[in-house]
């Protein structure tokens, strides 16, 4: 039992200092404001694993965005040279 429990504490201690580390190592431009990578770190250093947790949640969810806006841009892009192959139609009233 003591085994199980200090493996678990080793894996949460991992998984905070994972979350510690990408915090520090994204640039500024990826956070919106001027101040939320410090804020951000101070909330996952101080905040401990709910912070990390948070930080986890809140990074899977603008990676998500960011894939979902390059999708939507390819499939812009797509239909505009789609458009561009197709020869203009003229509007014909009978």
């Amino acid at each position: 039992m003591p085994l199980i429990v200090l493996a678990l504490l080793i894996i949460v201690f991992l998984f905070w200092l994972r979350q510690l580390i990408n915090v520090i190592s994204m640039s500024d431009d990826e956070f919106t404001g001027r101040n939320d990578k410090l804020i951000f770190f101070i909330i996952v250093f101080f905040g401990s694993v709910p912070g990390a947790v948070g930080f986890y949640f809140w990074m899977r969810c603008k990676r998500k965005k960011m894939e979902d806006e390059k999708k939507l841009e390819a499939g812009i892009a797509e239909a505009l040279a789609k458009a561009e192959k197709q020869p203009a139609r003229q509007n014909r009233k009978a």
